[in-house]
């Protein structure tokens, strides 16, 4: 089938709307059980959806396209979902379709370009978490990383013992898993094992109410992850010496920046972005028009 005669726009929507599916029901599933490390696996699983949204007939450049758009939709769906985070999100599933492209663009329609592709995808939920942390701590969180690692390797006596070990461990393993996704996806009971996960259109799912934005802050300020950050920064500050007035005024600035991130997070804002930038781009108009036509698809066939 030539990609030159397929709808491609009728593709791309068909395939936005399934992916949108399953991040829902394996995302519910995943934070609902509590599990750790739940957005590297929906990356994975992001990939390898990807890795099978296209065939060989697809030229190099229609497959990016093609990969980055369903990404770009699921994304911007996200936005249009009337609960939740969706910047976040938004953030997390258009860069690594952006990533996976450029994978696809350079390496081709192969196996080699899923490759490359699914490991340009699997970094950035490892970069993500990154970026906000800096944004709230700066330079002053490698340092605390640093002399956390050095303090653990004394008191263990592991001078051997290194927390750049550990992260270049998970990273490798990652990426390990992601170069084995696509030749997994060959062998006819894993790929039918997998396309179980494209629900029935005919599935419901329990539509969320509308959370409020400043409850979502709220609980976004209580959750383990931010809280335990914030403790590890206080201690290094007084282990290091800082006046309490210092150290009070730098962890209310983590807290603000948490705050303003979480708000944006959460905030409808970012659709009021696209639909401006949607008056002055032909291709972000055309995203807008496609998305919305998959999200009345998506609320059409499951919602109601």
């Amino acid at each position: 089938m030539s990609s030159e005669t397929f709808d491609i726009d009728g593709h791309v929507v068909k395939r936005s709307v399934e992916l949108s599916i399953i991040e829902v029901v394996i995302g519910s599933i995943l934070h609902g059980l509590k599990i750790p490390m739940s957005g590297h696996f929906l990356s994975l699983n992001q990939g390898a959806f990807l890795s099978k949204s296209y065939n060989n007939s697809f030229s190099r450049s229609i497959a990016a396209k093609t990969t980055f758009e369903i990404s770009f939709i699921t994304a911007v769906m996200k936005s249009l979902s009337p609960a939740g985070k969706k910047l976040g999100p938004m953030m997390s599933i258009s860069s690594q379709g952006l990533l996976y492209s450029l994978g696809v663009f350079v390496g081709g329609v192969g196996t080699t370009g899923k490759v490359i592709g699914m490991v340009l995808l699997s970094l950035w939920a490892f970069i993500q978490p990154f970026i906000s942390y800096f944004l709230m701590y700066g330079t002053e969180i490698l340092s605390a990383l640093a002399y956390f690692e050095k303090k653990i390797g004394k008191v263990f006596d592991l001078e051997k013992l290194s927390l750049l070990y550990v992260v270049v461990f998970l990273v490798g393993f990652k990426l390990i898993v992601a170069v084995c996704v696509p030749f997994l996806l060959k062998f006819k009971k894993i790929d039918s094992l997998y396309k179980k996960l494209n629900i029935s259109p005919k599935v419901k799912l329990k539509n969320k109410k509308h959370k409020n934005t400043i409850r979502g802050i709220f609980a976004d300020l209580s959750s383990p992850i931010f809280l335990m950050s914030i403790i590890v920064m206080a201690l290094f500050f007084y282990l290091t010496g800082e006046d309490s007035a210092i150290i009070f005024w730098k962890l209310l600035r983590a807290i603000s920046v948490f705050v303003l991130i979480s708000y944006l997070a959460r905030s409808p804002k970012a659709l009021s972005v696209l639909e401006k930038l949607s008056t002055r781009s032909h291709w972000v108009k055309r995203m807008m028009e496609l998305s919305k036509k998959a999200s009345k698809e998506l609320n059409k066939n499951i919602l109601n």
